[in-house]
């Protein structure tokens, strides 16, 4: 039993050595990231601009100049290319008005500077190449996230908040475990699901004082959160729907996440994927 033991450690130790092997190889064979020159305003490329988030996200850095980003890039889908942000933005809020009606569902007028942006496609932002993007933001579906791995492979910085092979990259949330994060150095950060966000962040002062041993979370999905996608007017209850069979398994995420943020606070080792509920 102790040489079958043994020969199964240095089986995994070999495993875990080539595959180690293989992902520095890898890395040693990306373009070498850009320095980005931070005494002008960082260029960004949004991919999936036309969508909810991707709006939203837009519509701030628009309307706040002095945070020290311009927009270079805003990539849509092939329906999009080659309107303005504008009109796209209109049309799509008008549709979730005219479902959900006016008393529900409001919208800010878009940011005068969007009515001359127009929507470009993957290809175009791969063909300027990183030379004149800074860092990609990424608020694609799961289903569209191998582009990510294409921008990374191309050299692009990606930030990203779709959950593709997120647990496989640096996994931030500034507020709690953003503390030492060579952030010059990553080609791509991911955010965690949007619920595990605000929880990472409450449970901060507890998990400082306390030892955590359980913690149970309760969410609710707003529309907001569900995109573009008009659902039976009749079932939403304030901003809330009923919804299930989602592509994304949330529970499963909200778990391992918390325990992968937490995973470098010295009192953090209690918190487990087991203890989430």
């Amino acid at each position: 039993a102790a040489s079958s033991s043994a020969s199964s450690s240095s089986a995994s130790s070999s495993s875990a050595a080539t595959t180690s092997s293989d992902a520095a190889s890898a890395a040693s064979s990306l373009p070498a990231l850009r320095h980005i020159d931070q005494s002008k305003p960082v260029r960004l490329a949004l991919i999936g601009a036309t969508g909810l988030v991707g709006r939203a996200c837009a519509q701030h850095i628009a309307q706040n100049p002095d945070m020290g980003y311009t927009i270079a890039f805003f990539v849509g889908s092939a329906l999009s290319v080659d309107k303005p942000m504008a009109e796209v933005a209109a049309e799509k809020e008008g549709k979730l008005k005219a479902h959900y009606g006016d008393d529900f569902w409001h919208a800010d007028e878009p940011d005068a500077s969007l009515k001359d942006a127009l929507v470009c496609d993957v290809d175009a932002l791969l063909a300027a190449g990183p030379e004149q993007c800074d860092v990609v933001l990424s608020f694609l579906a799961p289903r569209f996230g191998h582009l990510e791995d294409t921008m990374v492979s191309a050299g692009f910085r990606v930030v990203s908040i779709s959950p593709h092979r997120r647990m496989d990259h640096p996994l931030v949330v500034p507020a709690v475990n953003g503390t030492g994060v060579d952030w010059a150095q990553l080609r791509c950060i991911k955010s965690p699901n949007c619920c595990s966000v605000g929880s990472t962040t409450a449970l901060l002062p507890l998990v400082d004082m306390f030892t955590v041993k359980e913690i149970s979370i309760t969410t609710f999905q707003t529309l907001s959160g569900r995109g573009d996608a008009l659902y039976p007017a009749e079932k939403v209850v304030g901003n809330v729907y009923p919804i299930g069979a989602t592509e994304e398994k949330t529970e499963v995420y909200i778990a391992n996440e918390v325990a992968r943020i937490y995973s470098t606070h010295p009192k953090g080792a209690q918190i487990t994927p087991e203890v989430s509920h």
